[in-house]
């Protein structure tokens, strides 16, 4: 049995690994200026420590390693790379799936759901507007987010299932935590700008309740590495040289703010009816929780200069979307049964689903601009 859901989970890997490859590939193959493109770029660029320009450089180093290590373009690189990631997040929400009960047979189903689930854009379909506006968790025009969406899920799982409800404290616990997180910053501080102050509310709980050693924990995995990351990636940002600074501007990105809050729901549908067909979990609170601080964010805080038009915290929220997917798609899945209350999350879910399958088509077959 362990074997034959070993190799079950190296197909599905495999499987879901070669089709967003594919997804990626087209999408860089179709669109000449984008932002798969200039980090593609950016990676070409770099032949020492001296040629990093940014304080987040992970996705291209380990381009510039698959690239060194294996006979293949920077392109077809960058798009096993992320193909790769939805492989590994596909791993991580099947074994998660698992430990909840879910057969192995339908494990990598559902898993793949998860991943393909996206906004629902149906009030704007008619005028080919699929992105603008919405809070997107499939946002598969930057490489960079899909390292960040890999990473932030699994520090959720880590920190969520063992450090805090299992209370697993082992150094390879606390350890593998610490450079999980560094790596995420690395990769992007999208995650960890609001995951930092989630996870330090549990901590200040455990705190009161005298529980020790649990901040020591939490500490030595996520606060202290992650501070001192993001404080010299925030150093080596907005410094003293810098032309961009952090400012307080609401809706300076999403600048309809009307528009900004009919759109909510259509991306946040699936989990709220989930939400009030089973009610809170620890996991889905803290969800919650990250949610509204990382749509706090986007909505409400801005970059000076010339990096306002990036709109770098609407990863955060979009980040958010994502993880909400995950733990509402996994209650859904472990309580599968005949009810009324199953069948409506279900449906919301496949709508979900089929948004998503609408979108990357798009994104595979279409130049961005056609349908954004």
């Amino acid at each position: 049995m362990i074997a034959r859901t070993r190799v079950r989970d190296a197909v599905g890997f495999i499987c879901t690994s070669a089709v967003f490859a594919l997804v990626f590939l087209r999408r860089i193959t179709i669109n000449s200026a984008s932002d798969l493109q200039s980090h593609i770029e950016y990676a070409k660029r770099i032949s020492s420590v001296q040629d990093i320009e940014s304080p987040h450089f992970l996705f291209q180093l380990i381009l510039k390693a698959v690239v060194a290590a294996v006979p293949v373009s920077y392109e077809g690189g960058a798009s096993a790379i992320l193909g790769v990631c939805y492989g590994a997040m596909g791993l991580l929400i099947v074994r998660e799936l698992r430990k909840l009960g879910v057969p192995p047979g339908e494990s990598w189903g559902w898993s793949l759901a998860v991943l393909l689930a996206s906004h629902v854009f149906l009030p704007t379909l008619a005028i080919l507007n699929l992105y603008y506006g919405y809070l997107v968790p499939t946002a598969y025009h930057n490489p960079t987010q899909q390292l960040n969406k890999l990473l932030a899920l699994a520090i959720w799982v880590v920190w969520s299932r063992l450090l805090v409800e299992a209370g697993d404290r082992r150094p390879r616990v606390v350890g593998g935590l610490a450079a999980l997180c560094i790596a995420s910053a690395l990769a992007k501080p999208s995650f960890l700008i609001a995951f930092l102050p989630v996870s330090g509310l549990v901590a200040l709980r455990d705190l009161l309740r005298r529980h020790f050693a649990a901040v020591i924990a939490y500490a030595l995995a996520i606060a202290v590495p992650t501070v001192l990351v993001l404080l010299v990636q925030a150093v080596a940002t907005y410094g003293p040289e810098a032309n961009s600074g952090v400012i307080f501007s609401p809706f300076a990105v999403f600048t309809r703010p009307g528009e900004f809050v009919l759109k909510l729901p259509f991306t946040f549908a699936f989990p709220l009816v989930v939400t009030v067909a089973y009610g809170f979990s620890f996991r889905l609170r803290m969800a919650w929780l990250y949610a509204a601080l990382a749509i706090a964010y986007a909505v409400l805080l801005a970059e000076s200069g010339p990096r306002l038009v990036q709109g770098n915290f609407a990863w955060t929220a979009q980040t958010a979307v994502f993880l909400l997917y995950v733990e509402t798609g996994l209650l859904i899945a472990s309580h599968r049964d005949a009810s009324i209350r199953w069948k409506i999350c279900a449906t919301a879910f496949a709508l979900h689903v089929v948004s998503g399958l609408i979108y990357v088509g798009a994104n595979a077959l279409f130049p961005a601009p056609a349908f954004l």
